[in-house]
């Protein structure tokens, strides 16, 4: 088994999922860089122009027809894997704002797999399960100073 091959099995795949709308592709160029930190802080190959990642999800985009929604890409060797997303957050919801619950799980400043995004999120899931079962929309996550880094599977703006 190779070293992309054993890091699969346990959820090491970097992944982005990009936000779309009327063929606009919102923070392309962030995600990107993103996939791209996180395959070179697991040490995987990753030669992909930005161009070509561009290119993948717009042929989906046109194939599917669709002009709103979320894709999630990740690569399995070199070829892409484009799958729609469920976008868990309503217009209702974005409007209203949501019911955050704040974990009692501290996620370390110092844990290298905080900073990039990969299949490995059992922990977020099970977190937001239970502020669910609490009546929340979703949980966020502080690190050991107590300070914000990440909600269960959202982004986080501030103004």
């Amino acid at each position: 088994m190779n070293k992309e091959e054993y890091f699969y099995t346990f959820g090491l795949v970097p992944f982005e999922t990009i936000y779309f709308e009327n063929g606009e592709l919102h923070l392309l160029y962030e995600h990107y860089n993103r996939m791209r930190r996180g395959f070179k802080t697991l040490k995987l190959p990753f030669s992909l122009p930005f161009k070509k990642f561009e290119e993948y999800l717009r042929d989906y985009i046109t194939k599917t027809n669709l002009s709103f929604g979320a894709l999630r890409i990740h690569f399995k060797g070199k070829e892409p894997i484009i799958e729609e997303k469920e976008i868990k957050y309503d217009r209702e919801k974005y409007n209203r704002g949501l019911a955050i619950k704040i974990s009692k799980i501290r996620k370390y400043s110092h844990n290298i797999l905080n900073y990039i995004k990969t299949f490995n999120m059992g922990l977020n899931v099970i977190e937001e399960e239970r502020a669910k079962s609490l009546g929340f929309d979703t949980c966020l996550f502080l690190n050991e100073k107590k300070l914000i880094t990440e909600t269960a599977f959202g982004n986080i703006f501030l103004n």
